[in-house]
């Protein structure tokens, strides 16, 4: 597989997990989802945010997808800054 080819795979991986955790947010209070829950309509959480908060309302998340999470976390990052 071409080089370009797989950083998409990666990035659109990395973006699919970030929407099925916002929709688990969505599912648990729908203020969740935004990074000022106070303000709400603003900007949504990113995928380093949303976890946490999935966490701190006490969704189980096993250990190993919360360590295939960060991976995807850190893989997305790098594959955003490499050219």
């Amino acid at each position: 597989m071409k080089r370009v080819a797989l950083k998409f795979v990666v990035l659109n991986i990395v973006h699919a997990v970030e929407l099925v955790l916002k929709q688990r947010l969505l599912k648990e209070q729908e203020l969740l989802i935004w990074q000022d829950v106070d303000r709400p309509g603003k900007l949504a959480v990113g995928l380093e945010r949303a976890m946490p908060r999935l966490l701190s309302v006490r969704v189980g998340i096993d250990a190993a997808d919360i360590h295939a999470i960060e991976t995807a976390i850190r893989s997305g990052t790098t594959s955003r800054t490499m050219r």
